[in-house]
This record gives C-alpha cells, sequence and structure tokens, in this order.
C-alpha cells in the first residue's frame, strides 16, 4: 500500500536582502528511494498592500541517483513577479509503494 508523506521548509530574507524579481534560488531535498513520485510547490509571503500579485515557479526539477543507493531531488525556485519576495515556504509531498 503507498504512503504519503508531507514535509515543508521556508526562506526568509534577511537585512532587507529580498528575493529580486527574475532570482532564482536552488535547492536539494532529502532523500528518496526508488520509484517514490515527489512533487513540490512554492507559496510567497504575502502582505505588502503594494505588491500586488506574487509568483514564484519551480523549476528545473531532476534527480540523482550515486553509487550507494542515495536519491536526491535538485530545483530551482524563481521569482518570477513584478515584486520582491521577503519569504517563502516550499511544500513536499512523497508518494512511496
Amino acid at each position: 500500500m503507498a504512503t504519503v508523506i508531507h514535509a515543508s521548509f521556508s526562506w526568509v530574507s534577511t537585512d532587507g536582502s529580498e528575493m529580486a524579481p527574475g532570482a532564482t534560488h536552488n535547492w536539494v531535498s532529502g532523500l528518496y528511494s526508488w520509484g517514490d513520485v515527489v512533487t513540490l510547490t512554492a507559496h510567497a509571503v504575502v502582505g505588502d498592500p503594494g505588491a500586488l500579485v506574487r509568483e514564484l515557479i519551480v523549476e528545473n526539477v531532476y534527480t540523482t541517483a550515486d553509487t550507494n543507493g542515495q536519491r536526491r531531488v535538485l530545483f530551482n525556485v524563481r521569482n518570477n513577479g513584478a515584486y520582491p519576495i521577503p519569504g517563502y515556504l516550499v511544500g513536499v509531498s512523497v508518494i512511496n509503494q
């Protein structure tokens, strides 16, 4: 029977260094097993009434496997909008067999 695992992690700017429009962050996520299905979503912090819409894209998702059988998912989070982003959360779910 398949099981679903859910986790999340976040990034928050420091010293006013918000994620600029067009900026990209690179991530490596956990260890997974052969055949697992992994989904990723990024959710921007909102609240500034001057920033009408904040857009994030999860892109360039790919996996690696080394000779020890360790598997990782690598991906980028990109600010696709017109406004800086002070922080975001990445949600991860894994369905395994």
